[in-house]
């Protein structure tokens, strides 16, 4: 059986081969599996992709706005779903937004 993160790594892998459909099912199963907030940020954040791709950018912006609200996130997971949210508020066209999205994000990740 694969762990949360193995199914994320998978998921992500086919939103980058424009295999959604088959990223959401990877990603509900990581969902399912997750055991920590940190892992269903981030697993939330690439389904929030996957929402947006499918035409529903609102659904996008609330799986970003419920990982936000999950405890003890790190910078980087913080920051990456900030990124999400502004990649989303940029398809809308909503700009002066995803910019201050992506300048926190920017502020948040670590080097």
């Amino acid at each position: 059986m694969q762990s949360a993160e193995e199914l994320h790594q998978r998921g992500v892998q086919a939103i980058n081969a424009g295999r959604i459909a088959q990223a959401r099912r990877l990603l509900s199963a990581a969902a399912d599996r997750a055991e920590g907030d940190e892992t269903l940020a981030r697993i939330e954040s690439s389904l929030a992709y996957c929402a947006a791709e499918s035409g529903d950018r609102q659904a996008g912006l609330e799986f970003c706005a419920r990982a936000l609200t999950r405890a003890g996130l790190t910078p980087n997971t913080r920051g990456s779903v900030h990124g999400q949210r502004g990649l989303l508020l940029m398809l809308e066209g909503q700009t002066a937004s995803a910019l201050a999205e992506f300048d926190v994000a920017i502020a948040t990740i670590e080097d």
